[in-house]
């Protein structure tokens, strides 16, 4: 076996495995917090592992060519998956929430440590810097994703 061949039973081994215990423990998270979103979207992590998992095996019995297009197709789906729990993470941030957060120790011991112009900023824009860090961890999703899907792609 080429050691490209190889690449490819390892790398979706452990990325199919990764995502259904990864899934599966912060589904259990989830479900303890009550945290329906990060349930949703638990699920949703562990039905792409799974999938993952389901075509490697056809891939490596003989079904490649299909088998491997799912699997890069799987891997947008999965880019996608992510996104739209991150823009919901984004629609629903309470401003308000997050300043009375901040007003609660540790968070304003830190705080306090600059002065009260930096602090008030920092406070006004943390919201914005919440939706570009949701925004930059898509971003990084869609590139992780997109790469294995272009390597499994090549599989065929």
């Amino acid at each position: 076996m080429s050691s490209f061949g190889r690449l490819f039973r390892s790398l979706s081994a452990i990325n199919g495995w990764s995502l259904v215990i990864v899934g599966g423990l912060s589904l259990l998270a989830s479900l303890a917090f009550g945290a329906w979103a990060g349930a949703v979207v638990s699920l949703a992590a562990a039905f792409h592992g799974i999938v993952e998992l389901v075509l490697r095996k056809r891939a490596l019995i003989g079904n490649q060519g299909d088998a491997v297009r799912w699997m890069a197709l799987n891997q947008l789906g999965l880019a996608a998956s992510l996104s739209v729990y991150f823009a919901y993470q984004v629609m629903i941030l309470d401003a308000d929430a997050l300043s009375l957060a901040l007003m609660q120790p540790p968070l304003s011991d830190l705080l306090s440590l600059y002065p009260e112009s930096r602090r008030s900023q920092l406070v006004d824009m943390l919201p914005l810097l919440i939706a570009v860090f949701y925004a930059l961890v898509a971003g990084v999703s869609w590139v992780v994703c997109g790469v294995t899907a272009i390597f499994y792609w090549k599989q065929r």
